[in-house]
């Protein structure tokens, strides 16, 4: 497979990566349920393997005994590092570039944290990606706010390809349809089991899914 072949949002997701590469600040925004976290596994795939990707999910802090702090440094593992502004000169005098994303950013509410991530544009080895549901009034994140655009038709054509659905050619574009007037357009494929497409059970009673 070509490896933009794989992504969600081919085009989106590499213009991202481009940004990314340069060094830019990217607060990508997307409500619940269009693809925000499968974006972040197309990116895993089409970044450059020299590249180091630390990533945290806040909402899995929030439910386990470990700090955002100490998620981070388990993996960079560097040793000896008291806060994240040590933890950011560190990881830049390794030269290797490194990638960090927040998903569920709207979570981290601790400014002091979150100025010093405003300082990583300084440090020429370090990438922000932070990940939320909405924008913030009064954010203090210094980052260029990226909407993640709405699926498209030929998109979710592409997935249920991928997918390798057991659906002919006029049930994939009805079952198209029918994904664009959820509202979670694409996280319904994950939560659905393959049976309950192929046996067309979507189109029962003009069903509409959250």
């Amino acid at each position: 497979m070509v490896m933009g072949e794989y992504c969600l949002r081919p085009r989106f997701t590499f213009q991202l990566c481009d940004a990314l590469l340069a060094g830019e600040s990217i607060n990508l925004i997307s409500p619940h349920g269009q693809g925000r976290r499968r974006t972040l596994q197309d990116l895993h795939v089409i970044f450059p393997k020299s590249w180091r990707i630390l990533q945290v999910d806040m909402k899995a802090v929030e439910t386990s005994d470990s700090s955002f702090l100490d998620a981070l440094f388990a993996q960079a593992k560097i040793k000896n590092i008291a806060n994240i502004y040590d933890l950011m000169s560190e990881l830049n005098k390794t030269s290797t570039y490194n990638l960090m994303i927040i998903h569920n950013f709207d979570l981290l509410t601790d400014l002091n944290v979150i100025s010093c991530l405003n300082e990583m544009k300084n440090y020429p080895y370090l990438s922000l990606l932070c990940v939320s549901e909405e924008k913030q009034k009064n954010s203090t994140l210094l980052a260029r706010d990226c909407m993640l655009p709405r699926v498209t038709s030929e998109q979710l054509l592409a997935e249920i390809k991928r997918r390798g659905f057991a659906l002919n050619q006029a049930d994939m574009l009805l079952l198209v349809a029918f994904l664009l007037q959820q509202i979670s357009s694409y996280s319904l494929l994950d939560a659905k089991p393959k049976s309950w497409f192929e046996q067309g059970l979507w189109k029962s009673n003009g069903l509409v899914c959250k």
